[in-house]
């Protein structure tokens, strides 16, 4: 179990395991949505309490967990559990794909080539997107020849290249319409300030966490009048 060092001390500790599913065991008296054997996804957000962005309630990683109703979702037969579990943070992409907007023929940048990057990448080949870019780190490799076969028309190895010189090298400086950071860290975000284009758009996904303005170069940003988003899990 994990006690968090800020926010609120109510329905604390929590147990990790934001993506997981399984079957309904027992059911409240007023609970009508549900039958005994469903099997249905887990929600474990009931709030955010800023700072901290802190779950509050158990997550899956049990072998029972005991959460209000409204917190699950029943999952078709023709998924697969593992379709199931996974289908929680595709929810949180398609999301962000919302918020941003893309349109067929834009061009893209992610940053951060795990699970929930390269559910980005599926939805930006879906959404008809133009060139996409990713990248990752060279523990990452297996990810990034994985990223290639989903669709990818470049990636980067942060730790060999610089992304930024490579897309403002092949932009003649202009940056890409859209930039996706799934990474959530000082450097990613402002690099992802640093590659964009003029009125594109930088979604950062997730939540960041204590980040201070000091560490950014802002006017960079104010320079190149883009759009900021922030897409967080609701």
């Amino acid at each position: 179990r994990f006690k968090p060092r800020r926010g609120s001390d109510d329905g604390y500790p929590v147990l990790f395991g934001h993506e997981g599913c399984g079957y309904v065991e027992k059911i409240g008296k007023d609970v009508k949505r549900f039958q005994v054997g469903d099997r249905v996804l887990a929600v474990p957000f009931q709030s955010y309490i800023y700072p901290g962005n802190i779950l509050t309630l158990d997550g899956a990683c049990a072998e029972y967990i005991k959460n209000p109703a409204e917190n699950f979702v029943k999952i078709p037969s023709k998924l697969t559990d593992i379709e199931g579990a996974i289908a929680f943070s595709l929810s949180e992409v398609v999301n962000s794909f919302r918020t941003a907007g893309v349109l067929p023929g834009d061009d893209v940048i992610i940053f951060g080539s795990g699970p929930v990057g390269l559910l980005h990448l599926l939805m930006a080949r879906i959404n008809g997107a133009g060139k996409v870019i990713i990248s990752g780190l060279s523990r990452d490799r297996y990810r990034l020849d994985l990223a290639k076969h989903l669709g990818a028309d470049l990636t980067v190895n942060v730790e060999e290249e610089s992304l930024v010189e490579r897309v403002m090298e092949e932009t003649d400086g202009k940056g890409r319409d859209f930039v996706f950071d799934c990474v959530r860290l000082s450097s990613t975000l402002q690099q992802s300030m640093d590659v964009v284009k003029v009125k594109g758009r930088v979604i950062f996904f997730g939540y960041y966490g204590a980040i201070t303005l000091n560490n950014l170069r802002l006017f960079n940003a104010w320079e190149r009048a883009f759009n900021l988003a922030v897409d967080s899990p609701s």
